[in-house]
């Protein structure tokens, strides 16, 4: 009983006190000179003494939110007035970039789809960022500023995707196009090119027959170098050699190879020649000379 006693007391001493306050500030605002300026009356109240109480503290806030209020107020009217217009009078849409974000739309590299890179800052938090794809054009939304592009074609909204870089911060939105262009391959053209038609075919044909040539038009290789010592000519040997090639064949090179090497022989004065067959003989020792230096043979 006797705590609650004491509330009550102080209960009834705020209220006395709350009142007098709220006569003292009637006094004063009876007091107040109408003809005051808001700068006057601004300074007298943040000069005069304050009781530091709850009320007063709300009353100080309220007081500060006012003239914030009274001081902001044409500034926000203005911003207000002039906000930008996303769409013409006739509902055509406007190109907007408040963020002033370079980007680059790529139409060329592939026919069928769009390619928009949008150049975002790289610590950007993803859930800032909206992005709002229309068939007609296309709208990035980040801290309130807007990037809006109006797309030379219309694109397919629900195909599209956005991926953004990790490393660069990027926004590349991929827009496949509503008319769809064929385009060939590099592999079946490439295909195409490498079979040829029936008609390549056979001209390959005469062709490769007409490049054939006749045995009896050859080179012949024996008379291409003269051999011959001391201001000897070739053998006449050789022009019947030559001149028996009309059957042509492997056993005519043989022995155009032997009279070759019997006339290489014959013009550096050894003692060995080769017949018709291919055999070695050896011809008398008439012109041999024994040298007594010169160990046996075993």
């Amino acid at each position: 009983t006797g705590l609650r006693e004491r509330i009550v007391r102080q209960q009834i001493a705020c209220m006395a006190q709350m009142e007098q306050e709220a006569a003292e500030e009637a006094e004063e605002d009876a007091g107040v000179d109408p003809d005051e300026t808001e700068e006057e009356r601004e300074k007298r109240f943040w000069e005069q003494q304050s009781s530091y109480t709850p009320k007063s503290r709300i009353e100080t806030q309220e007081h500060l939110r006012k003239s914030r209020a009274d001081k902001d107020g044409g500034k926000e009217k203005k911003t207000a007035e002039m906000a930008p217009r996303r769409f013409e009078m006739d509902g055509r849409m406007l190109n907007m970039n408040d963020g002033r974000y370079d980007f680059s739309l790529d139409d060329t590299s592939d026919p069928n789809q769009l390619l928009l890179d949008l150049a975002l800052p790289r610590f950007l938090d993803l859930s800032l960022i909206d992005c709002d794809i229309q068939p007609g054009y296309v709208r990035v939304t980040t801290k309130e500023k807007v990037f809006q592009l109006v797309l030379p074609e219309e694109v397919q909204a629900d195909a599209s995707s956005a991926m953004r870089s990790k490393v660069t911060g990027h926004l590349v939105l991929t827009m496949p196009k509503v008319k769809q262009v064929p385009v060939l391959s590099k592999k079946s053209a490439s295909s195409r090119r490498r079979e040829p038609s029936d008609a390549g075919r056979a001209e390959t044909k005469r062709r490769t027959e007409r490049l054939e040539v006749d045995d009896s038009k050859r080179v012949d290789i024996a008379n291409i170098v003269c051999h011959g010592g001391s201001g000897d000519t070739v053998k006449s040997e050789r022009t019947t050699s030559t001149g028996g090639r009309s059957g042509g064949g492997k056993g005519a090179l043989v022995q155009e190879i032997d009279s070759l090497v019997t006339d290489q022989s014959t013009a550096d004065g050894g003692g060995m020649t080769h017949d018709g067959n291919g055999d070695d003989e050896v011809e008398d020792g008439s012109d041999f000379e024994d040298d007594p230096d010169v160990p046996p043979l075993m």
